[in-house]
């Protein structure tokens, strides 16, 4: 993560769900799409990569068994790995989509009631990867559970 994206994230645009209980801060120049009141997703100005978060009533434990389970048609688990979401360390997946020539990369986190997905995804053909790499874990490194 460079210092410049770090510093620069303390004024970037900041999104919170009062349902969900969690915030985030995002690239000013990133949309966001509400799709359902439960998922939330970001995407670059050039839509190379998009961030989701969502929410779902399963516990984490059955959706890492899903992640673990047979291939399905397009996805493709390449590893399994630990990443820190809200000074939490937890369970990441990262998979290849054939079909839309994408890594995706999805991290799991408890909460009351179910667990909080909170998935990214790169283009294979993205034009600046490393870029677009440093602003998703400095988006990461804002993301925070409120217990309101």
């Amino acid at each position: 993560m460079t210092t410049s994206l770090t510093d620069s994230a303390r004024s970037w645009p900041s999104y919170t769900s009062k349902q969900y209980h969690y915030c985030l801060r995002y690239p000013p120049d990133w949309v966001v799409d509400e799709e359902r009141p439960e998922m939330l997703t970001l995407r670059s100005a050039d839509s190379d990569i998009q961030l989701s978060v969502s929410f779902w009533q399963m516990d984490c434990p059955r959706m890492q068994a899903i992640f673990r389970g047979p291939p399905r048609f397009n996805l493709h688990l390449l590893r399994e790995f630990t990443t820190r979401l809200s000074n939490q360390d937890t369970t990441a997946f990262e998979f290849r989509d054939t079909i839309a020539r994408a890594k995706e990369t999805r991290a799991l986190l408890p909460a009351s009631g179910g667990c909080y997905e909170v998935r990214w995804r790169r283009s294979e053909s993205a034009v600046h990867p490393e870029p677009d790499a440093a602003a998703v874990e400095t988006i990461l490194s804002t993301f925070e559970l409120h217990s309101d």
